[in-house]
């Protein structure tokens, strides 16, 4: 896991220890409201895409033949939205997390 703060600016060290310093602690204040969930995958997987395409020209780019090892799935539905704007022939090696591997 990486943790970031604003502008995906890496923790210093002592922001680091401060965080490890109050979750070993185990201080944690209540909260006055409850969370919520605010669904963003697809508009976060857009954008990502979205600014990886900027990095290219596509008319530009011979045909594709892309071969894909995600890592266990973190990859996974980022690169089937790219390979899809590339329109590239795909070969899919473990897009997609495995439940019996979480």
């Amino acid at each position: 896991m990486k943790i970031i703060k604003r502008g995906s600016e890496p923790l210093s060290t002592e922001e680091f220890h401060a965080i490890q310093d109050l979750a070993e602690a185990g201080c944690f204040s209540a909260t006055s409201s409850e969370g919520r969930v605010i669904p963003c995958a697809a508009e976060a997987r857009r954008a990502y895409v979205e600014k990886l395409m900027g990095f290219v020209t596509p008319k530009d780019l011979k045909p594709l033949k892309i071969v894909v090892n995600a890592g266990n799935g973190a990859v996974g539905p980022s690169f089937d939205a790219l390979a899809d704007i590339l329109r590239a022939l795909r070969r899919k090696c473990r897009l997609y997390p495995r439940p019996s591997r979480t």
